[in-house]
């Protein structure tokens, strides 16, 4: 279990303010990484992280981040048989600085883009990355939604982490409460689907992945994978707006 947090930010604040905001998400989440804290803060993106120590002990900080791009990525979670992924990526010429599968998520996304590694990947995660040369934010959950991610956005803002705790520690989110999801949740002990207790603050959902214009932060929501009932499996990539 890890922690991660992040927000759009207008690149005209001091960043010592906005890394500020990034400790202050992180702060009610510090049980989720209790092995070490990374934040980069950086043009138009604020990322923080949480880490609780698995695979490379040594290596697999984050958040990871490519000084030539702009590209960022912030992970949760854990990507099964990254050896062999990491083995195809050295024998095609691609130079990973650790064993972490971390560092291979990383570099596929930035080899093959956001859909062929969702395409490609299998594992327990969430992730929030940076694509620095088209300025969009992606948000991904896996297929069953084994690992949580949650988002908001108003007014040209937008913020996302692990837990809804976070969110509720920047000053422009609402804290109000959802009544007809406080009635879900009293009749079946959860709120199904993309809502929250907290009317800002909306779910990903397992098998989804989002898109955030880093420059409009609105997102559009898109499917990679449905499972349909009868053990057919089939993956979509239709867009859901909103």
């Amino acid at each position: 279990m890890c922690g991660i947090v992040g927000f759009s930010r207008d690149p005209g604040r001091p960043l010592p303010e906005d890394a500020a905001i990034i400790r202050a998400m992180l702060l009610p989440i510090a049980h989720r990484g209790p092995d070490g804290e990374g934040v980069h803060v950086a043009g138009p993106i604020a990322f923080g992280h949480l880490r609780l120590a698995i695979i490379d002990l040594n290596g697999g900080r984050q958040p990871r981040v490519d000084p030539a791009t702009g590209d960022a990525l912030v992970f949760n979670g854990e990507i099964y048989g990254y050896a062999a992924l990491a083995a195809q990526l050295a024998a095609d010429g691609v130079a990973l600085e650790d064993n972490s599968d971390t560092e291979v998520m990383f570099r596929l996304l930035q080899r093959c883009g956001i859909e062929k590694t969702l395409e490609t990947i299998d594992g327990m995660f969430a992730f929030a990355y940076y694509e620095g040369a088209t300025r969009r934010l992606y948000l991904a959950r896996d297929r069953f939604g084994e690992k949580p991610l949650y988002y908001t956005h108003a007014r040209g803002r937008f913020a996302y982490a692990s837990d809804l705790v976070a969110l509720a520690a920047l000053d422009w989110v609402s804290d109000d409460v959802d009544g007809e999801s406080m009635d879900r949740y009293l009749a079946l002990h959860y709120v199904p689907g993309e809502a929250t207790i907290v009317k800002a603050i909306r779910r990903v959902l397992p098998g989804e992945r989002l898109v955030i214009p880093i420059d409009e932060p609105r997102p559009s929501r898109h499917r990679y994978y449905t499972l349909r009932l009868g053990g057919e499996q089939q993956r979509a990539d239709h867009q859901h707006r909103r």
